[in-house]
């Protein structure tokens, strides 16, 4: 039988490190792009219109994402449609 040794940071496992790594990497690679991809655009077209379609096109999936995660959020969490909960949760009592 094999043990497996748990790390006691998560920044001491070799393999949490490699994914936080590619992970900024990747946000990283994301943010150039949506600043480059409507400069692009603006220097090869002069268009201003083309370069806020472009910008509209990019943040589409986001928005479109946001829009419905957000809306199913509150009702995955079986905290209502508000998101805020009941009275008593918000006032911090615990009395039943």
């Amino acid at each position: 039988m094999t043990t497996v040794t748990v790390p006691e940071r998560l920044r001491d496992d070799p393999d949490f490190r490699r994914y936080w790594l590619a992970r900024a990497l990747s946000i990283t690679g994301s943010m150039v792009t949506a600043v480059a991809l409507p400069v692009l655009v603006y220097r090869l077209s002069g268009s201003t219109l083309l370069t806020a379609l472009v910008t509209a096109l990019e943040a589409a999936p986001y928005m479109l994402t946001g829009l419905f995660a957000g809306a199913l959020r509150p009702v995955a969490d079986g905290r209502g449609a508000d998101g805020l909960g009941s009275a008593r949760g918000c006032t911090g009592s615990r009395s039943s």
